[in-house]
């Protein structure tokens, strides 16, 4: 037992919550603040827990589903193709500690509204900042604020889905209906101006998530959105969007391209990958000569199989499977707007990032990755109030 006076121990709480505040704020501004502010909050709040002798709260669901993933992690690098390099980016591992900071510091739905109301107004910073940008030709005519357009794109796609369950549910307070929907517009607007297909599709898919376990109200608006956006959206959103399924796009001959390529690079390691590598080390092993090589595969799943083969992969879907049942449970087990709110937006986050992850290598980036996690914190803490309020 580590003994500190109860004065040091409330400033060191008040310090992780404070810090867990700044990480959710910074996530679409700074990674570099965001990821300090993560880890510092997280270690303090450890420290907290040990000396409370309460370090057994951290428990999850999820836990055992994490050590596979991790164990698989640990096999691919072992019979890495650059075991360095694979040892260095399983790094994103830590990234978890989003999930488990959040839960941790969210001690009421007054914390949680908060630690929501934060990361929104971030994100809102990031939108006018890039809005700005891209109208003053600042920016290389797609929406990049603090980062890649791609990167901002899956920001600002979780951020609306988010909101979305909270302007629909019937006792939100009417003020925050006004303030969700008020802040929705400028998130659109700049996900809009990113120009990134995947990370409309994964709004889209969001949505309909939403309307298919809330009000099918949410399924007519999503058609209505469309249509809208058919008829009134200027020349160059509306191709952007039709290039979605257009195979003969260039962009598209690309990604068709390298998928194809990662595929012979997978049959080629199937059990344990290359290792959790840019796959630029072994490209042109694999593919045409004249063909550029490749970072990464812009598919989740295809790196999946590549960098980390059919154990990793399996690990992987393990995990993710597992987080969107106790998100469903998070779902069912809460009530009120906020909780309710917040436990329905993650799962719409769930599918949105997974479509979004179909053609862009999102698991890779730390941004969007740490917010998928912060994200599912918040549901399932919502869920263990709800709980708690029940049994009381």
């Amino acid at each position: 037992m580590i003994f500190v006076d109860k004065k040091t121990e409330r400033l060191i709480e008040r310090t992780s919550y404070y810090l867990t505040v700044v990480f959710l704020f910074s996530i679409p501004i700074s990674i570099a603040i965001s990821q300090t502010a993560l880890f510092t909050a997280f270690v303090l709040t450890v420290f907290t827990l040990f000396k409370k002798g309460e370090i057994r709260t951290l428990r999850s669901p999820i836990d055992a589903f994490f050590l596979f993933y991790v164990g698989a992690e640990i096999l691919s690098t072992i019979f890495a193709v650059d075991k360095f390099q694979s040892l260095i980016l399983a790094k994103r591992l830590f990234l978890i500690a989003a999930f488990y900071l959040v839960r941790a510091a969210g001690k009421d739905e007054s914390d949680l509204g908060t630690f929501l109301s934060t990361f929104i107004l971030g994100v809102l910073v990031m939108a006018a900042v890039g809005v700005y940008k891209y109208y003053s030709g600042l920016s290389s005519g797609r929406l990049a604020p603090f980062q890649i357009y791609m990167t901002a794109g899956g920001i600002l796609m979780m951020a609306f889905l988010m909101l979305a369950p909270i302007m629909i549910h019937v006792a939100t307070p009417l003020r925050v209906r006004i303030l969700s929907v008020v802040a929705s517009i400028p998130i659109l607007l700049a996900l809009l101006l990113t120009f990134t297909r995947s990370s409309w599709l994964g709004a889209l898919a969001g949505l309909i998530t939403v309307g298919v376990s809330k009000t099918r109200i949410v399924l007519v608006a999503v058609v209505a959105i469309v249509l809208i956006f058919v008829l009134i959206a200027p020349p160059q959103f509306i191709d952007r969007a039709r290039s979605s399924f257009d195979l003969s796009h260039p962009d598209n001959r690309g990604r068709l391209l390298m998928w194809k390529t990662g595929v012979a690079i997978f049959l080629d390691n199937p059990l344990v990958g290359i290792g959790d590598i840019g796959v630029e080390k072994v490209y042109d092993k694999y593919a045409p000569p004249w063909q550029e090589r490749q970072g990464h595969l812009h598919n989740n799943l295809l790196m999946w199989l590549v960098t980390v083969g059919v154990v990793g992969t399996t690990a992987l879907l393990a995990f993710f499977l597992k987080i969107l049942q106790t998100e469903f449970l998070s779902l069912r087990a809460t009530s009120s707007w906020l909780s309710n709110g917040l436990a329905l937006g993650a799962i719409a986050v769930f599918f949105g990032f997974h479509v979004n992850g179909l053609f862009e290598w999102n698991f890779g980036d730390a941004e969007p990755l740490t917010l998928f996690y912060a994200i599912f914190g918040l549901s399932m803490r919502a869920k263990e109030i709800s709980e708690r309020k029940s049994a009381s």
